[in-house]
């Protein structure tokens, strides 16, 4: 979308300036070669490109068309003035040059005034699209001629311009020391609004906040089990990691220290004794032996005895859980009303979940003492601590 998008308002931008199709051909042409020259460039001098390098295409696209229209503009002048096609170009290839030289080496040098920076994806984008601005320059001034002398545009039998416009070129020029004044004075007083100026270095920010992918992005980060901030640091043995550990736990930029420590419970005799006497109590809940399978009828004869209790357990109350309550029994009221079909389709919606949580449950209360040598090996192998 925004390629097309680009493309078209780029057409159009060309069709204003240039009117005629073999030079806003000429001119589209030049532009991809360009761009094609500076992305091959540009991945031989980095390697790879880079959610802020890769911006190069953008502003390429945006100062190379406008290096292609500046040319042609004086192109279409000098063609209207001397009516010869290489005349013309000669003409203005001798006016243009200068100007876009000038033109050129400025944005090149401020586009090269980001190398110094230590982060690594503005320098990379600073070094291709300041090599691209002197790709484009060096196209404009040999490709886009070469070019119009081969498509042969026609001549310019009017003046270029819109003569509509004229009025306001009076006006600039009469007035230029007052656009002048303000501008200036405009730009001392917007001055210390810099002093606010952040840099967010941040690529997700560049993202829309509320896409799916970006939205999961920052969910997960969010959470100290899932988020990519971290850092992973080497020791030769576990001793050795205790003591970093401690020594990071005292940083206030650090959310939690992880070692292979960390994976063994403290306190484990109490805790264990409490395991036991839940196990212990909630044996006959857990471990549900029911046969054989029970049918429709029966079913049904199980709910029409809870849906009563559920009325009479929330009779007179009107908190949250008694709401719920009474909710539940007019829906298992209504499913001991419906077919087989119904009821069929409700066990499978809730009874194999509830067996898995229950063996689940089972399995947490077989809890058995934990040391770093009882420790999975699948842990300690990504720990290198075998």
């Amino acid at each position: 979308m925004n390629g097309a998008v680009t493309v078209l308002l780029v057409g159009f931008v060309l069709w204003l300036a240039l009117k005629k199709a073999r030079i806003m051909f000429a001119v589209f042409v030049n532009l991809v070669c360009g761009l094609v020259l500076t992305a091959a460039v540009g991945l031989s001098m980095v390697g790879a490109l880079n959610p802020i390098s890769v911006a190069f295409a953008v502003l390429f696209v945006g100062l190379g068309v406008d290096f292609g229209i500046q040319f042609s503009v004086r192109y279409r002048s000098e063609r209207h003035a001397l009516a010869e096609l290489n005349t013309g170009l000669l003409s203005t290839a001798r006016g243009m040059a200068a100007p876009l030289l000038l033109a050129g080496a400025s944005i090149a040098t401020a586009f090269y005034s980001f190398l110094p920076t230590a982060y690594v994806g503005l320098s990379e984008l600073g070094l291709i699209a300041g090599t691209g601005i002197i790709i484009a320059f060096v196209t404009t001034i040999t490709l886009l001629p070469a070019l119009l002398t081969v498509l042969k545009p026609s001549g310019e039998p009017e003046p270029i311009g819109y003569a509509a416009l004229a009025p306001v070129d009076r006006f600039l020029e009469k007035q230029r020391n007052w656009i002048v004044g303000l501008t200036l004075t405009a730009t001392v007083l917007a001055a210390p609004l810099l002093l606010n100026l952040r840099f967010d270095f941040n690529p997700l920010n560049l993202r829309a906040q509320d896409s799916e992918a970006i939205a999961t992005m920052l969910d997960l980060m969010n959470d100290p089990d899932t988020s990519p901030n971290t850092v992973e640091i080497l020791k030769d043995n576990l001793a050795e990691a205790l003591a970093a550990a401690e020594r990071l736990r005292a940083l206030p930029e650090v959310g939690r220290v992880l070692t292979l420590q960390s994976f063994v419970p403290e306190d484990q005799a109490p805790k264990l004794a409490l395991i036991d006497d839940a196990g212990f109590f909630f044996q006959n809940t857990l471990n549900l032996e029911v046969e054989p399978a029970p049918t429709h009828a029966d079913t049904r004869a199980a709910i029409e005895k809870l849906v009563p209790e559920l009325n009479e357990a929330a009779l007179g109350l009107d908190s949250p859980a008694a709401v719920q309550a009474r909710r539940l029994a007019g829906l298992l009221g209504a499913l001991a009303q419906a077919p087989p079909a119904a009821l069929d389709k409700a066990h499978r919606a809730f009874v194999p979940p509830l067996l898995t949580t229950l063996s689940q449950v089972r399995l947490l209360l077989t809890a058995e003492p934990v040391s770093i040598e009882t420790l999975p090996e699948t842990l300690k192998e990504q720990l290198d601590l075998r």
